[in-house]
C-alpha cells in the first residue's frame, strides 16, 4: 500500500497511510523497526508535514516561553514590586509580537506607574494621537 501511495505521488495521502500502518502495526505487535526502514527509505521524517507542524509548533511555544520569561525578568530587575503582574500577565499573552512590543515598552519605562499601565493594558489598543 505504501508503495503504491508513494508511487501517485500524494504526500498527504502517504503520510495518512503511513500513520494508520504504524497504528496497525503497534496495535497488533507487529514488527514495527520494518516498518520504520521502510518509511526511513521512502523519505526523510523531517520533510513529513506532521513532522513539520509539530517542529513549527514546538518552536513557537520555545519562542513564547523565551519571551515571557524576558518580559519577567526585565520587569524583576527594574521593578520587582510588578513581578507577580508580570509573570500573570505574561502567561496570558500567546502572540510573540504582543510580547516584543510590550518588552520594549517595559524596557524603556521609567516609573512604576508606566509599568503597571503596560502590564495592565497589553490587550487594549493603542489610542491614536490626535491628527493621525
Amino acid at each position: 500500500m505504501l508503495k503504491r501511495l508513494e508511487q501517485e505521488d500524494d504526500r498527504e495521502l502517504l503520510d495518512l497511510g503511513i500513520v494508520f500502518t504504524e497504528y496497525a502495526f503497534e496495535h497488533y505487535h507487529a514488527d514495527l523497526e520494518w516498518l520504520h526502514e521502510m518509511v526511513n527509505r521512502m523519505k526523510d521524517v523531517e520533510d513529513l508535514p506532521l513532522f513539520q507542524e509539530f517542529a513549527r509548533k514546538n518552536l513557537e511555544k520555545g519562542q513564547l516561553q523565551a519571551l515571557r520569561s524576558m518580559l519577567i525578568n526585565i520587569v524583576k530587575a527594574n521593578m520587582p514590586e510588578w513581578a507577580d503582574l508580570a509573570r500573570e500577565q505574561a502567561a496570558l499573552i500567546e502572540q510573540p509580537e504582543i510580547l516584543n512590543a510590550l518588552i520594549l515598552k517595559l524596557f524603556t519605562a521609567k516609573t512604576s506607574t508606566e509599568v503597571e499601565r503596560y502590564l495592565l493594558n497589553w490587550n487594549k489598543p493603542a489610542r491614536k494621537k490626535q491628527g493621525e
